[in-house]
């Protein structure tokens, strides 16, 4: 694969210097579909060996599932909000600035925006409160 790779560079040096641009471009798309198979066939017998790997060590990866998941959750999580000047820091005042800071970024006089009260749980947003949001 390395003579591939430098056969590659090698003609790409070529085409950058014009000699013979259409046959070498041609060269040059044949060599990266053969690379291009050769690392997809890489890959498959990579993931080959992780699944056997996995089927004798009865290895689920449950540990590394739950911290990378908690890990996720605790990135994820609102615990305190500065808008402004001003720091939240509990779920009721969290709801109440952004509520009001929502309502002070639209012109009054155009539509005023009212927001009653908002019943999400921002500590974590799911994909449709978020949605909501935007």
């Amino acid at each position: 694969m390395a003579s591939l790779e430098r056969k590659q560079s090698e003609l790409e040096e070529e085409v950058a210097r014009g000699n013979n641009v259409d046959a070498k471009q041609k060269e040059i798309k044949r060599i990266r579909i053969k690379l291009w198979q050769h690392n997809r066939q890489v890959e498959r017998e990579w993931y080959k060996k992780s699944r056997l790997r996995w089927l004798s060590y009865r290895d689920r990866n449950s540990r590394f599932f739950h911290l990378v998941a908690s890990n996720r959750r605790r990135a994820n999580s609102m615990t305190k909000l500065k808008i402004g000047d001003k720091i939240f820091s509990d779920i009721e005042s969290l709801k109440d600035g952004v509520k009001r800071h929502f309502e002070s970024k639209y012109n009054p006089r155009l539509r005023p925006l009212k927001v009653s009260r908002v019943e999400w749980d921002l500590r974590t947003l799911d994909s449709g409160a978020s949605s909501k949001l935007e």
